[in-house]
């Protein structure tokens, strides 16, 4: 949860600054920001002295591909956590059917890979697939690849331009969705659960989360 990564000092500080909320929660995530744009730097280094791609295409998709997930991750973020028309029962049902359908996506991938194994040609053929392609965001974004690697197709052109235009939309729905900061007493609960959590971790407690209730349990050094 995004709430998480927010500290004690942040509602002492940070949330009483003048300072749009929808920065705060963004900023948040920066982590996740910085693990992609590490990833992509990686995928470029192998897209021009591994796979031998052009300058521009790799580039492009090292670049232009991470700026558009990371804008499409950022609305999205905003849209879940920041969106005040929706109720936290909503905002639970949302997050847990992203979590379903990623995990749904997974199960796909490891039951394949282990029946045909994992190599260079099974990998080919897995993203050769068309219904792959035509998955929502996940398989628009291959297609995205694809239309750039292996040349505009029927399919992969449409999937690129419903992946385009996914991020455009959620982006102008984040830009334009109304946040006054009423999440802000839910994310310092958290910060302030976070750091007992990590308090009584430190003091030699085992502490297990279990929903919304805590069960803490002192730990005794026993000598023989």
């Amino acid at each position: 949860c995004i709430r998480d990564r927010f500290k004690p000092s942040h509602s002492h500080f940070i949330f009483t600054a003048p300072i749009d909320p929808k920065v705060i929660l963004l900023m948040g995530a920066m982590k996740n920001y910085l693990m992609s744009a590490g990833i992509a730097l990686l995928v470029l280094f192998a897209e021009l002295y591994i796979f031998r791609i052009g300058f521009f295409k790799a580039c492009f998709l090292s670049i232009v591909c991470f700026l558009l997930e990371t804008i499409l991750e950022g609305s999205l973020i905003l849209f879940l956590y920041a969106n005040e028309k929706l109720t936290p029962k909503m905002t639970t049902i949302l997050c847990r059917g992203i979590y379903v359908f990623l995990l749904g996506i997974v199960a796909v991938v490891v039951f394949y890979f282990q029946k045909y194994g994992f190599t260079l040609d099974s990998v080919y053929r897995f993203i050769d697939y068309p219904v792959i392609q035509m998955l929502p965001i996940v398989g628009w974004n291959i297609a995205l690849y694809r239309f750039v690697l292996l040349g505009p197709t029927t399919l992969n052109t449409i999937c690129s331009l419903l992946y385009l235009f996914s991020v455009a939309g959620m982006f102008l729905a984040a830009k334009k969705m109304k946040c006054t900061g009423e999440y802000y007493e839910d994310a310092a609960k958290f910060a302030d659960d976070y750091a007992e959590f990590h308090k009584r971790s430190k003091n030699g407690e085992m502490v297990f989360v279990m929903g919304k209730k805590k069960q803490f349990k002192k730990a005794k050094a026993i000598q023989y």
